[in-house]
């Protein structure tokens, strides 16, 4: 309902102008595949060959899949709490990387990838298994 218009606007209202503007800023070798929806296309071009990194806002797929694990889980507020912490963090981190990436430095690209597609959806689905096991403590779950 309201998510996916949020996620849209973030990445295509925020992350990409700025992206952009950074870009024509440093005259880099990075440009933006034109994409519509939620997500776009990242590509710098060396002398040899060209890396492509696809740039989506966190608070995705495993966010929506942890989220409702943990309403069978949980009611406490804070582990909600927790969780969407967790990707704006991850939004902020993975931003700031892009940064650098546009003027050039390739590393920060591989960098925010990692993120984006790994350590995010790992984390995420990392919060069931850890309720999991408070709850079975039942320290901070009951």
């Amino acid at each position: 309902m309201l998510w996916r218009p949020l996620r849209v606007a973030t990445s295509q209202h925020l992350v990409k102008p700025l992206l952009e503007q950074t870009i024509s800023s440093a005259e880099s070798r990075v440009t933006i595949a034109e994409g519509g929806g939620v997500g776009f296309q990242l590509h710098w071009n060396s002398r040899t060959e060209t890396e492509s990194i696809s740039y989506r806002p966190p608070a995705g797929f495993f966010f929506l899949l942890a989220t409702v694990s943990m309403v069978f889980l949980t009611s406490k507020l804070r582990f909600f709490v927790y969780l969407l912490g967790f990707h704006l963090a991850a939004f902020l981190l993975v931003l700031a990387l892009l940064i650098p990436a546009a003027w050039g430095y390739v590393i920060f690209f591989h960098i925010a990838d990692l993120i984006s597609s790994y350590l995010v959806p790992v984390l995420s689905m990392a919060c069931i298994p850890w309720l999991i096991y408070l709850k079975r403590k039942k320290t901070a779950l009951s």
